[in-house]
């Protein structure tokens, strides 16, 4: 997986990793295109409208074995 341009991202709701310039560094967010504009969902799951400059696939999510057992 790579960094893509935002013009290459999927407008398909799909479910992405934006990148997303602020003043003082680059801040990654979990977001998608939702018909008009891109949405991030920040670290308390609030949507927001962004400007995100690129964008890449979420990662697969790790199988059972990789992840901590349950308590």
């Amino acid at each position: 997986m790579k960094w893509q341009p935002i013009a290459t991202g999927p407008k398909d709701g799909l479910l992405t990793v934006l990148l997303v310039p602020s003043r003082k560094r680059h801040v990654l967010l979990t977001g998608y295109w939702d018909r008009t504009r891109w949405l991030g969902l920040n670290h308390d799951c609030a949507v927001a409208e962004v400007e995100p400059t690129h964008w890449m696939e979420l990662p697969p999510p790790p199988s059972i074995e990789q992840g901590e057992p349950n308590p």
